[in-house]
């Protein structure tokens, strides 16, 4: 079967600039408390978690905190404030959060960030649905920051967090943070996908929002590496992610990383415009078309890359999911221009290509099928 038409496409072929900062906004990268120095270094973010305790007047650094986020310099700056919902951590009374949660809205800010969101830190999920409902009614987003998702998301009656199975009030206006993600305290972590493929169950059906970040150690605190950076920004763009951050050690809050948090390179460009399907995977590959070609990365060896558009010609009869197959060594991408000239069988997948010029026969196996024109 030859299917002509398209498919609908995501909205970013690449996660946005994100930074956790837990130290003195006015103080970050050697901004000696000068405002538009500090503002000019947040600047360069799409998205800013701010840490504990800046929305209380009597913090010294409140007055310049509330200069940044309103400073012309970061209008495009989406800023979330930080206070903890765990109740095995602060344990802050609903009163109290609702209070410092005014108080970061009388800074400007643009949503809140609650940390210690699941039950594994005692936390409810009326509780949760106390304070986000309130947060939601004050105009503001809500990043919940749970290791498990099902915590956040979840119905399934739990015994002691939730025991009626109530449906969460998180709505495609929130977000999530995925933490470690893909790099985990400096390691890289093999098994961010399993979480990813659960997660986007959710996503799917609540289309909320995802920022991930990766950690580091003590044994590297003061380490950065391209490789670990680019291996989780392809990483969370298969997937779609909103932001990437990397994760200083300790949020740039502690010892010789107070303060210091450097803009740490993304890759650039020219992935696309838009995806044209769903990530998926084959054995370690995990992947995603995108209109100019696929994004990929291997979780065993933690390469990455980019393959772009081009021309596939068959050189011999065969399957058409074989490399050998085809002249461009690979499977033809979605916005390939293929030309079939030996007889090719489909008995695999399905096929996809941008254009199919047919000198010879299609032999189709059991239901798969040729789309052609998706991007």
């Amino acid at each position: 079967m030859l299917l002509l038409g398209a498919m609908s496409a995501g909205a970013q072929t690449g996660p946005k600039p994100f930074l956790i900062y837990y130290g003195w906004p006015s103080l970050i990268n050697n901004s000696g408390g000068t405002v538009v120095t500090a503002a000019s270094q947040f600047a360069q973010y799409r998205y800013v978690v701010l840490g504990n305790g800046l929305e209380d007047a009597t913090h010294g650094d409140h007055a310049k905190t509330t200069q940044i986020i309103q400073h012309p310099i970061t209008a495009n700056v989406t800023f979330f404030g930080y206070i903890d919902l765990g109740v095995t951590t602060q344990n802050l009374t609903i009163a109290d959060i609702q209070n410092r949660v005014q108080l970061w809205k009388a800074m400007g800010i643009d949503g809140i960030f609650l940390d210690d969101y699941g039950y594994d830190y005692g936390v409810s999920r009326q509780r949760q649905n106390d304070v986000v409902q309130y947060i939601h009614n004050q105009g503001l987003p809500v990043v919940a920051n749970a290791w498990n998702a099902d915590h956040a998301f979840g119905s399934f009656p739990d015994p002691t967090y939730n025991p009626s199975g109530i449906s969460t009030v998180l709505n495609a206006g929130d977000y999530y943070l995925s933490e470690s993600f893909a790099v985990s305290s400096w390691n890289y972590d093999p098994n961010w996908v399993n979480k990813a493929a659960w997660l986007e169950g959710y996503r799917n059906a609540r289309h909320f929002k995802i920022l991930a970040t990766t950690t580091t150690d003590l044994a590297n605190r003061s380490n950065f590496d391209q490789n670990r950076m680019n291996y989780a920004w392809f990483c969370a763009a298969v997937y779609g992610y909103e932001g990437l951050a990397w994760g200083e050690y300790s949020y740039s809050a502690s010892g010789s990383n107070n303060t210091v948090a450097p803009f740490r390179p993304r890759p650039g460009s020219g992935f696309g415009t838009r995806y044209v399907d769903p990530p998926g995977q084959a054995g370690t590959r995990v992947f995603r078309n995108t209109d100019s070609g696929q994004l990929w990365v291997n979780t065993a060896s933690n390469l990455y890359g980019f393959t772009g558009c081009g021309t596939c010609q068959t050189l011999s009869a065969g399957n058409w999911h074989a490399p050998a197959t085809w002249s461009c060594g690979r499977v033809p991408l979605p916005c390939d221009d293929v030309t079939v000239s030996h007889a090719v069988t489909l008995s695999t997948a399905d096929g996809q290509a941008k254009t199919l010029q047919l000198n010879s026969q299609l032999i189709y196996a059991a239901a798969f099928k040729i789309r052609v024109g998706i991007p």
